[in-house]
Order: structure tokens, then C-alpha cells, then sequence
């Protein structure tokens, strides 16, 4: 009798290991390789800063992680791919505000929602825009282009990357909020415009500070104002719009991790302080200093979630009033 009650507590006993085996092996995060996808093609800031996140990442979370370009329709292909995923940790996205939160607001028949079906789990960087003209143009700071541009309505012109771009939107977003009319060219590029701006054929365009440092070096553009919170190391000398009596004018991309929606928290939070660890590495900040990036303070994933539906609620109405559609 105390041989078969024993006998029957072992079993039962294994049993319950047994069982709580799948459980923990399941609860275990990663078993196998990540794959990152990165919404452009090879070569671009956006790839180079999700080649460089993977190799930090991939030691710290004990697998590798495989970057994969998804190149399309303003970075909506990858990004939209990432929102349907399957949500358990394996398929990440390195996003930017033209896949996450713009595209899909421009698009005719929008096929994702990157605010309700991504989930963020960090910033990586950011990028504020500036006003940026030839070196002779007349306007120093926000206050006197602003002048300029309402004694002369519609005279004046000015150049981005494409219809849609976080640049456009930029040039959208002054023209709402200091009253001006200016005409938008827009370019395949960033390159082609700036080029037309130094030969006089545009007077004005709104870039990121990584498209325009090197030719403020050269002294073939000057940048007149800076959409940012505060002045910007690269040019120090030039006024924020905020400065120059224009609140809230502030206009930036940005660059994060994202997985779908319903992602497990856990999971989240796993990766979440893997980049954390990553953010505060010197090397890796001296990697996004030279494509342009500025760290933004360590967020949580929640707070990274509002900081993106902040951006979306700020962004949406200037491209809905502006009539921004997809080429």
C-alpha cells in the first residue's frame, strides 16, 4: 500500500514537470533567428542604422537578427508586411515616419494602420528638418523669410525629396502655421533639389540636417531656420523657428524598432532593454552622429507608443488640408 501511494505520487510529480516542460520552453524568448525588416533598399540611412541596431542587438539577445529589405511604395510595403506579421517576436520592423505614420494617410485605399497595428518598442534617432536657401538669399532667420514670403505671395518656391515626404510635410506644416503661400517643386531626391536651389532655379527648400551639412560647409547653402526644439549642434547658429516667435513649429523623422500590435509585453520589454543597452553604447552613438541622428532620450515602450501617436495627430490634418495624395 505505501509502496503503490508512492509510486503514484511520483507519477504525479512527473507528470507535473512533464507538463510544465512545453510551458517554460514556450515562455523562453529568443529560440531562433529574428528577422529585421527594413522598408528601403540597401545602401540608405534607415539600412545602415538597422544593420547597425542588429549587430548590437544580436549578442545581447543570444540570436542572430537578419536584416531584410523590403523596398516599396514609401516604405509602405515592409512596413504594412511587419503590421500583418504573425506577433510572437520573430519579424520586427525598423520603421520611420514615411512607412509608420504617413503612408498610409496618403495612400487612396490604405492597406495597414501603423499606429494601431504596430506596437513600438524604441526610438533610434532623429532627424529635424531646416529651412535652407543659396548663400545670397535675403531672409537670416525665420522672422524675416516669413516677411518676405507674405509681401510676396506666391512668388516664392520651394524643393524636397517628393510629394509626401516627411520634407514636404515640413514645408506644409510652415506654410499652416506662419500664414505664407509658397510653391511646392517637388524632386526624386534630395540631391537633384538642392542642386536647383544652388542654381537659382528654387529659392528655398526644407531638408534633414544630414542632406544639407556638407554643403553648408562648402558654403553652397545656408540654412535660414531650424524646425527643431532647440538649436542643433550641427548649426548653432542659426535660430529655431520657436525661437524666432513661431511655437510649436518644430517638424523631425524618425527612426525605431516596431513588431505587430499584439506582440507579448514581455517581449517588448526584452528587446526594449536590449536597445537601451545599445543606445548607451559610445560606438553606437558615434554611428548615428554620422548619419545624421540625434539620440532621443530613453523612453519606455509606452511612451514611445504616445510619442508616435502624437506625431500621427500633429501630422494627419496637415496632410489632409494640404490635399497630399500618393503619386
Amino acid at each position: 500500500m505505501i509502496f503503490r501511494t508512492l509510486v503514484t505520487h511520483v507519477l504525479v510529480v512527473f507528470g507535473m514537470v512533464a507538463w510544465s516542460l512545453p510551458a517554460q520552453a514556450q515562455g523562453k524568448y529568443p529560440e531562433r533567428t529574428i528577422r529585421l525588416v527594413v522598408p528601403t533598399a540597401p545602401g540608405g540611412s534607415l539600412d545602415v542604422t538597422g544593420r547597425h541596431i542588429a549587430a548590437q542587438l544580436t549578442p545581447m539577445l543570444g540570436q542572430s537578427i537578419v536584416v531584410d529589405n523590403v523596398a516599396g511604395a514609401g516604405n509602405a510595403l515592409g512596413t504594412g508586411q511587419v503590421a500583418k506579421s504573425k506577433p510572437d517576436g520573430y519579424t520586427l520592423l525598423l520603421g520611420a515616419s514615411s512607412g509608420v505614420i504617413i503612408s498610409p494617410v496618403i495612400m487612396a485605399t490604405p492597406t495597414y494602420d501603423g499606429v494601431k497595428e504596430l506596437t513600438a518598442i524604441s526610438l533610434l534617432g532623429l532627424q529635424y528638418l531646416v529651412v535652407c536657401a543659396a548663400p545670397g538669399f535675403p531672409a537670416k532667420d525665420a522672422r524675416e523669410l516669413v516677411a518676405l514670403l507674405k509681401a510676396n505671395p506666391g512668388k516664392y518656391s520651394y524643393a524636397t525629396p517628393g510629394i509626401g515626404s516627411v520634407n514636404h510635410l515640413g514645408g506644409e506644416l510652415f506654410k499652416a502655421m506662419t500664414g505664407v503661400n509658397m510653391v511646392h517643386i517637388p524632386y526624386k531626391g534630395a540631391a537633384p533639389a538642392l542642386n536647383d536651389v544652388i542654381g537659382g532655379n528654387v529659392q528655398l527648400s526644407t531638408m534633414t540636417t544630414a542632406s544639407v551639412v556638407a554643403m553648408v560647409r562648402a558654403n553652397k547653402i545656408k540654412v535660414i531656420s531650424s524646425l527643431s526644439d532647440e538649436r542643433l549642434s550641427d548649426f548653432p547658429e542659426v535660430p529655431t523657428a520657436i525661437e524666432s516667435g513661431f511655437p510649436g513649429l518644430t517638424m523631425s523623422t524618425f527612426s525605431g524598432l516596431f513588431a505587430p500590435a499584439a506582440t507579448p509585453r514581455a517581449i517588448v520589454n526584452q528587446i526594449h532593454a536590449a536597445t537601451a543597452k545599445a543606445l548607451a553604447n559610445p560606438a553606437f552613438q558615434k554611428e548615428m552622429a554620422t548619419l545624421g541622428n540625434i539620440l532621443p532620450p530613453n523612453r519606455t515602450p509606452e511612451e514611445t507608443q504616445r510619442f508616435i501617436a502624437d506625431f500621427a495627430t500633429r501630422i494627419t490634418p496637415v496632410i489632409k488640408n494640404a490635399g497630399i495624395k500618393e503619386e
